[in-house]
């Protein structure tokens, strides 16, 4: 059973359940990744270098979190089934604009296992940054980085390790993201932990 398959079974599980809650994100939810309430999950990377990986860019090219060297640099692991990956879309667009110019770098994993509805996604939320392809997650997705819902987005500093990590999405967290970024680039009294 692939990784999306996966996710989407435990979201028909939890929505039947009918404990599904869209704005904080989709897939069901393992202990580990910071979902609001700032806790840790099983296999979380927070405090460790971001594994290493190589997926195709919408654009055709190769790419890595090395290419990333010496930059701050958000991995946001999404899919197109995903209701508040469309939410967090226009929000991290705007983390993007505001510090692309200034040492930092952002690239949105698609998990989806056929990107036919990729484009339509991104047209529908006008979002320029990078966008690569791991589809049904068999590479990277789960398997490098843990992804206990969907949006998972990890937030990685200048050396290459993971400080933050966010599962799902919800009201505010951009306002969050943002000052991870900007804290991290050195607008905020230096690097975390």
């Amino acid at each position: 059973m692939s990784f999306v398959s996966k996710l989407c079974s435990a979201a028909t599980l939890v929505a039947a359940l009918g404990t599904l809650t869209l704005a904080a994100g989709c897939g069901g939810s393992t202990p580990g990744a910071k979902s609001g309430d700032g806790a840790s999950a099983e296999g979380d990377l927070t405090g460790k270098p971001a594994p290493e990986f190589s997926v195709s860019l919408k654009s055709g090219k190769k790419w890595s979190p090395a290419d990333a060297q010496g930059k701050v640099l958000i991995i946001d692991f999404w899919a197109t089934w995903c209701g508040p990956c469309r939410e967090s879309f226009p929000a991290l667009e705007t983390v993007y604009k505001k510090h692309k110019a200034h040492g930092f770098e952002l690239v949105a994993i698609n998990i989806d296992e056929t990107p036919d509805e990729v484009d339509a996604f991104l047209k529908s939320t006008g979002v320029h940054f990078p966008v690569g392809f791991d589809p049904g997650g068999e590479k990277v997705a789960g398997k490098k980085y843990p992804i206990p819902t969907m949006p998972t987005t990890y937030v990685i500093d200048k050396q290459g390790t993971v400080r933050h990590v966010h599962a799902g999405y919800h009201d505010g967290e951009d306002k969050e993201i943002d000052a991870e970024v900007t804290k991290l680039l050195g607008g905020g009294g230096g690097d975390e932990e």
